[in-house]
């Protein structure tokens, strides 16, 4: 398992049987985001392809902006080959509507 902390920002990388689960807490920050890409494409069972799971429950999305949102986007497209083929799913809480909308708005279509 690999735990990474700044700010009020906390996330974990942890792997089981085959695929990858990223869990996030705290308030999100746009600059968080690649190192959370980073940790999981450097983890030593990462192989491109291999699936995961971005548990974003107890992450408060507030603070991020339409902008924001750009960016991680921006972000994840420069890990494209690192990442590969990957499927990839997103567990949100359903207490904020609208940044939830700007999340899936934003989220690149494979």
């Amino acid at each position: 398992m690999t735990n990474a902390k700044e700010a009020s920002v906390e996330f974990s990388v942890q792997y089981h049987d085959g695929y990858f689960e990223v869990q996030t807490f705290g308030d999100a920050e746009v600059g968080k985001f690649r190192d959370i890409l980073e940790a999981l494409v450097t983890h030593e069972q990462w192989k491109p392809g291999t699936s995961f799971l971005l548990n974003h429950t107890a992450l408060n999305k507030a603070p991020l902006t339409t902008d924001d949102m750009r960016d991680i986007v921006d972000h994840n497209a420069q890990y494209s080959g690192k990442v590969g083929k990957s499927k990839c799913a997103h567990l949100v809480a359903r207490n904020n509507k609208q940044v939830n909308h700007r999340l899936c708005r934003w989220t690149p279509k494979v």
